[in-house]
């Protein structure tokens, strides 16, 4: 224990002043000589020990009295290791939570008070107190915080404070496990002794629930490091709504987008509260124009469906914007914004193993599959083929042949040149995309050895036994139907699109891995397989490009493939995927970089990217070889951003944001006491409780009340005696 005045302690001096008046005040007498007053006298003496008792007692009360109220006045506190002088510096690290479920409210956003709250508590700190702020959301993906707002803690607290007003919420998703440990990470490197931490948060159940994460742990580690003891404050701010209706996503029903080719788009939406939306508008305009309206009904809790239908005239990017007619709690995810890419035609080279007879086109390797790429050339004058195909022989295939096509199919072909085969890998390792279909004339072993190459060449698997049988149907497969994620196949998903598995593989290579793959090398992914465990379809980056290997042949030799409906949309999907594979997705999560693969041509060319709020900012383009490269990596802003690289048509690009937080659930009470012991924290919902508690550990707990109630005590037991005393006298 110890006194904030202590100057006053020496009041307690003051218990002399009941003493003094009691030693003045002692009772005078004089000896008279009275002859029966040996009869008294047993009487007096028993009397005179109880009166000494009582006056004893009483000059005790009265005596702590004054030595209470001194200390009362002095400021006791209850101190353990905290620093008496309670102005002296700390370090402080404070978690702001900036996800976009801080924006709801409108002007009175949970943000704009956790903003205001941190930079109030960074003004308290004593001159020369370092601090640091970590974001909660706005990293690097979808995971990982936000990162510090400035990259080391900081003694200037007005730099801080200035930064901090410039923030706005609606960065992403809040990722408290990561950001924990960043501020642990950086409290363990701040100098001063008393370190502490204050995260600012709304406390929604998705970021801070059972489901988010160890956030336990993350406290565990910071807690356990030698180099830390200090305090963790929760800061909950806001109020919870939960009237709140959020377009999830929209999805186009085509991998690649052409031009005057209808695209279905389905909206998702859902009602995250209690309110029933009889009729609720939805909006789709394209490239700022509206192009259509669609009306729902969403009852409380419900998930729902808006279904537009377009056809883009033009090639080149494009920009949708969908809106619903919905609450106004969170208005950020009332819309969604996405960037397509609208190509006019995408020019394949079919490399053909086995070229067919003279006037029977069907019967070589790619008859049917230059068909299904482009099944509008011969029959549909009115429509227009996506794809462009063009067949050239194994044996002529050179850079000429190359052209422009974006990209190559190997079907059956035997073996490739040397030249042939650093042409292709060039292509590929330059962005270009690679689709191999094996045959009966395929040299195995060349394939392995100079395409394979132990895991690092093209090859995404090596080719294994020739399993199956073109005459036992007993040995046949089929493609097994089950949920695909690959992009290429999520078409197929949806039954109505065509179902692979009706298709029997009566042949094919069995596909496998090697077992001493190099630890360079980079591992395929499979995409489907087969009834009989074998993978059918894996895909392998290279370079800058990608190859597909499909386990058997692309023609009506090995499978009934050709032959069913769901060849055209496989061979068109694989294509078409193949192609566009390469293009960097010009839609990403907040925090993630954008990237462009422009034209070489453009290289020296001024580029400049526009943020949503209007900035410019300067692009150096670097030179790729087959093409210049421009990124851009300050993506923390949700909305549209436009490249600009001198060329007449510009590039769109859409940041954005899961839409978890769109629920806007909070913990409860009981949860967030729950939180709290878990992690050694305490809860405060205000500012003036964080500072009535930060000035509690500074300078201990007081206790002055509890000597102010030992006086009133006293001040009633002394009347109490004496009134007692006086009637038995």
């Amino acid at each position: 224990m110890t006194f904030l005045n202590i100057a006053l302690v020496g009041g307690v001096l003051a218990f002399n002043i009941p003493l003094i008046i009691h030693l003045l005040n002692r009772s005078k007498f004089k000896t008279v000589k009275w002859g029966a007053m040996h009869l008294l006298a047993p009487v007096v003496r028993t009397n005179r020990k109880r009166i000494r008792m009582e006056q004893l007692l009483l000059l005790l009360v009265r005596a702590m009295i004054p030595v209470l109220l001194a200390l009362a006045m002095a400021g006791p506190v209850l101190t353990g290791c905290q620093d008496l002088a309670g102005g002296s510096r700390s370090s402080l690290v404070v978690v702001l939570d900036n996800s976009y479920s801080m924006s709801a409210g409108g002007a009175n956003a949970s943000f704009n008070q956790a903003r205001d709250a941190a930079m109030e508590i960074i003004r308290d700190l004593r001159e020369g107190s370092d601090v640091s702020v970590i974001l909660m959301a706005g990293g690097s993906g979808t995971g990982g915080g936000g990162g510090a707002l400035l990259d080391e803690p900081t003694s200037r607290s007005s730099l801080l404070t200035e930064e901090i007003k410039r923030l706005t919420a609606a960065y992403g998703r809040a990722d408290a496990p990561s950001s924990l440990q960043l501020a642990a990470d950086h409290i363990t490197r701040m100098k001063q002794s008393k370190r502490d931490m204050i995260v600012i948060s709304d406390f929604q159940r998705v970021s801070w629930g059972p489901e988010s994460g160890t956030l336990g742990a993350a406290v565990t580690e910071w807690r356990k490091s030698k180099d830390f003891s200090g305090s963790l404050t929760f800061l909950h701010t806001g109020k919870e709504t939960t009237d709140n209706v959020a377009i999830i996503d929209a999805t186009l029903s085509r991998t690649v987008v052409g031009v005057g080719q209808k695209v279905m788009l389905r909206v998702h939406l859902k009602n995250f509260g209690s309110r029933q939306y009889p009729s609720l508008r939805v909006y789709l305009d394209v490239d700022t124009q509206r192009r259509g309206v669609s009306e729902i009904t969403l009852g409380p809790g419900e998930d729902g469906q808006a279904i537009f239908s377009h056809e883009f005239d033009t090639p080149g990017s494009h920009l949708i914007h969908i809106s619903a007619e919905a609450d106004a709690t969170l208005k950020e995810d009332n819309e969604f914004l996405a960037s397509i890419h609208v190509v006019d035609r995408i020019p394949v080279l079919l490399v053909d193993g086995d070229p067919a007879p003279p006037g029977e086109p069907l019967r070589g390797e790619t008859g049917f599959l230059s068909v299904a790429l482009q099944p509008y050339r011969s029959t549909s004058p009115q429509l227009s083929d996506l794809l462009a195909a063009r067949t050239v022989p194994a044996a002529q295939f050179n850079a000429e042949s190359l052209g422009d096509a974006r990209a190559i199919v190997l079907a059956n072909v035997p073996r490739l040149s040397d030249e042939q085969l650093r042409l292709i890998e060039g292509y590929v390792q330059g962005g270009g995309g690679l689709l191999i279909f094996p045959g009966n004339k395929v040299d195995r072993d060349w394939y392995n050895d100079a395409m394979y190459k132990e895991g690092g060449g093209l090859l995404p698997l090596k080719l294994g036994d020739l399993r199956g049988s073109l005459t036992d149907a007993t040995q046949h497969t089929t493609i097994i139907s089950q949920q695909f994620t690959h992009p290429a196949l999520t078409l197929f998903n949806d039954r109505r699109n065509g179902n692979l598995g009706s298709a029997s593989i009566w042949q094919w290579y069995r596909l496998e891995a090697d077992a001493l793959r190099p630890a360079s090398a980079k591992a395929a992914a499979i995409a489907a397989r087969l009834d009989s465990g074998d993978p059918f379809l894996a895909e392998k980056p290279f370079g800058d490009g990608a190859v597909l290997l499909c386990a058997t042949a692309c023609d009506g030799d090995w499978s009934s493939l050709p032959v069913r409906q769901v060849y055209v949309p496989f061979m068109q999907q694989l294509g078409a995927y193949a192609a566009m594979r390469v293009e960097p997705p010009r839609n990403v999560q907040v925090g993630q970089p954008l990237v462009a693969h422009l034209p070489a041509s453009l290289l020296g060319q001024r580029a400049t990217m526009t943020d949503p709020s209007g900035r410019r900012h300067p692009i150096t383009l670097d030179d790729r070889g087959t093409y210049a490269y421009g990124d851009f990596k300050s993506t923390r802003q949700l909305g549209p951003y436009v490249l600009d690289a001198g060329s007449e048509s510009k590039t769109h690009f859409v940041v954005s944001s899961p839409r978890e937080e769109s629920d806007l659930k909070q913990l409860t009470s009981d949860e967030m006491q729950a939180l709290a012991k878990a992690t050694g924290a305490e809860v405060v919902r205000t500012l003036d409780e964080y500072r009535e508690l930060d000035r509690t550990r500074r300078h201990g707990r007081p206790i002055w009340h509890w000597f102010f109630y030992g006086l009133l005590a006293l001040f009633f037991a002394e009347l109490l005696l004496q009134q007692r005393f006086a009637g038995k006298r």
